[in-house]
């Protein structure tokens, strides 16, 4: 027995109950005690570690980004249920411990991943048309861009439409976590431009938003299952005008 409970604490005592009572009071003020102490040295050595990841050293961000590209590759051709932090490790060419540095676990690595990703496909995006000054014309070319980023990529296509979108088991998990957010917010700033500029009518800007996303959803599923064979522009071209005829005044 741990030397910081007193024996006189651990024993009942024999006689009047007062003492008895007294006793195991003293017990558990000392487990409180001892337990607080714990909580402060686990806290302590939480801190310690969290300034030794966030002190950049050389390499750091592209070992990290190594392992994001690593990840991202073995969510799409595995499944997150299936990969594991090692075969993520071999694939980013480190050490499997090294991953922990960086990620607290593979539930925190899908979430980078998933964050990451969004974030920096839609900036780029943000970026390419934002010099075009018709918010109709930005809402098109952003389904466009959509389409095109991610079918550069197959692993980053696959990764869109089966865990960013499909991954039941770690929602179930984190059901408050939803990447697609921001993607849905700027749709329905293009689709509300696109109503004050008066290029369409008044609609619901978020249910017009689902039915944009949710149509570059299964374009690339069709292209993901159909071995690249369908012509993106041509549909892509198709899709933007039902949109604008059916939306026009």
């Amino acid at each position: 027995m741990p030397s910081c409970f007193p024996r006189e604490a651990l024993v009942a005592t024999r006689g009047v109950g007062g003492k008895y009572h007294t006793n195991m009071r003293h017990l558990n003020e000392r487990i409180q005690l001892t337990e607080c102490r714990l909580g402060r040295i686990n806290a302590q050595r939480g801190d310690l570690l969290m300034k030794h990841i966030k002190r950049k050293r050389p390499g750091q961000d592209e070992k990290r980004r190594r392992i994001l590209l690593a990840a991202i590759e073995t969510f799409a051709i595995k499944g997150y249920s299936l990969a594991t932090i090692a075969e993520i490790a071999k694939k980013a060419d480190i050490a499997c411990g090294t991953v922990y540095l960086y990620f607290r676990n593979k539930d925190d690595l899908l979430i980078q991943c998933m964050h990451e990703m969004m974030d920096s496909k839609l900036k780029e995006i943000q970026e390419k048309i934002s010099t075009e000054p018709s918010a109709m014309e930005r809402l098109y070319l952003f389904f466009i861009q959509h389409i095109e980023l991610f079918t550069e990529d197959p692993n980053y296509a696959r990764f869109m439409v089966v865990e960013v979108r499909q991954s039941e088991e770690f929602y179930k998990l984190y059901p408050s976590y939803n990447p697609l957010n921001k993607y849905l917010d700027y749709v329905q700033q293009l689709v509300q431009g696109a109503i004050d500029e008066g290029s369409i009518r008044k609609v619901d800007a978020t249910a017009m938003a689902y039915m944009i996303i949710g149509a570059m959803d299964l374009v690339l599923t069709q292209w993901l299952i159909g071995d690249n064979a369908i012509d993106l522009r041509q549909i892509t071209d198709n899709i933007r005008n039902i949109l604008k005829s059916g939306t026009n005044l």
